[in-house]
């Protein structure tokens, strides 16, 4: 505030009085201030909030003050949500458009998305625009696509988001028709499409064509925002999983049978709309897990993630489902790699990755190997001569039985001592490579 315009008002030009009300009134000084002008600029944004001055004072806020996440009028949306969307933050009823909270890794905006294809789309708090999250396709194999969809009822709008693109392939469809698609390399691009009323599908897919990269990921969408509400009808469950299990949001969820349970899995379905799991499937994403037991053990029934480490203990999601069965069959082999499940977890091995040819223990013996002789494909064991077949001795300054081994099919040569004998102990050198193994 200048000077002259502070003491003209009687206000104290040497101190910092703009966030105090002067004459009582409920508005500040810097208020005050702005609304004497007519031509104080509509870019103007004193506190740095990302809502102007004008719009701010326009609509009660304080200019003065970072409120860009509070919420006024208490409707679930953010002062600088609702000025984004061009709403009246003092008027609950006029909320119409939200900001996917990307910080909130686990609840995305509290719409229901499906994954589909190899991949994942991951949120990662933090690392957006303005300390907002950022969100990247994830893990996606070379040639392969993996897409993120939600279905919406809007009222009519915009969506609108942040694009970066490294080379890879991002498009964007509504209802199965692609409005954009970024394919070279794009930094920090907001792009803005029509959405018209009614149900719509929204959805995202990145296709992985390069054979290099940049990083562990070559796509992300920053500042999400959509002209819909996750509960359009405010039953308590989000409309995509209404759309997609119901077909329309014609069932009203707060007078719904609170005890049924359509799938007989041990959720009812009021507690597999609030997991966004399949309420008419035991295990909605098929990846082996019931909806019961990911519920329990918080991992995600509506992603197949079983070779995911949901608590972070280096053991992977169905790993702990196994250990966690009483009855688990001794048979079962997910991965078809000719090691029972059961075996693979009780050695530290991976149940739902083909990992046979692999050596865990790095002693020259495949994991199926010492499935095979029932060793321990995590320690490096003595090599067994009961194992071993002699095809024939030699003389190479010392006796030399060159013997097969009956597992593998390996050769080797076993330098024999005067006090050794077949089932003794010697030297064992793996033929060509000349590796010792003790025996």
């Amino acid at each position: 505030m200048p000077d002259l315009w502070e003491v003209a008002h009687q206000l104290n030009p040497v101190e910092d009085d703009a966030d105090k009300d002067a004459d009582g009134d409920k508005i500040n000084n810097f208020s005050e201030f702005i609304l004497s002008q007519e031509s104080y600029s509509d870019t103007i944004d004193t506190d740095n909030d990302g809502m102007p001055d004008l719009w701010e004072v326009a609509h009660q806020l304080n200019p003065v003050e970072d409120d860009a996440t509070k919420d006024a009028d208490n409707d679930g949306e953010s002062n600088l949500e609702e000025f984004l969307a061009q709403t009246d933050p003092q008027n609950n009823a006029d909320a119409q458009f939200f900001l996917v909270d990307f910080n909130d890794a686990i609840n995305l905006g509290g719409y229901y998305w499906r994954y589909e294809g190899q991949g994942q789309w991951k949120a990662f708090p933090g690392l957006g625009r303005q300390g907002g999250g950022r969100w990247r396709a994830w893990n996606t194999p070379y040639g392969q696509e993996t897409k993120a969809s939600t279905i919406v009822n809007s009222p009519g709008g915009k969506v609108s988001f942040y694009v970066e693109v490294w080379g890879d392939t991002l498009t964007f469809l509504i209802d199965g028709k692609v409005q954009g698609s970024w394919n070279t390399t794009v930094q920090q691009r907001k792009v803005e499409f029509d959405l018209p009323i009614g149900r719509h599908e929204l959805a995202w897919v990145y296709s992985q064509k390069k054979t290099q990269h940049h990083g562990s990921n070559s796509v992300s969408v920053e500042k999400l925002y959509i002209s819909a509400l996750p509960d359009s009808d405010n039953d308590g469950v989000t409309d995509g999983w209404e759309y997609t299990y119901f077909e329309n949001l014609e069932t009203d969820f707060n007078t719904y049978d609170k005890a049924l349970d359509q799938d007989n899995d041990g959720l009812t379905d009021i507690e597999e709309a609030l997991a966004y799991s399949n309420p008419f499937k035991a295990d909605s994403d098929q990846d082996g897990m019931p909806d019961l037991w990911e519920v329990t053990n918080k991992t995600d029934p509506g992603r197949y993630d079983r070779n995911e480490d949901a608590d972070g203990d280096k053991i992977n999601n169905f790993s702990e489902f196994i250990l966690s069965q009483g009855n688990y069959s001794d048979t079962i082999d997910t991965d078809n790699d000719g090691m029972p499940d059961l075996w693979e977890v009780a050695h530290q091995l991976n149940p739902v990755e083909d990992d046979a040819d692999k050596d865990a223990d790095g002693d020259g013996t495949s994991n199926l190997e010492e499935f095979r002789t029932q060793t321990d494909p995590q320690i490096k064991v003595i090599l067994s001569i009961k194992r071993l077949t002699l095809i024939k001795t030699v003389t190479w300054g010392a006796s030399i039985g060159v013997m097969k081994d009956r597992v593998s099919g390996k050769l080797f040569l076993v330098l024999v001592g005067k006090e050794a004998v077949v089932g003794g102990h010697g030297i064992l050198l793996m033929a060509r490579k000349l590796r010792p193994v003790l025996l």
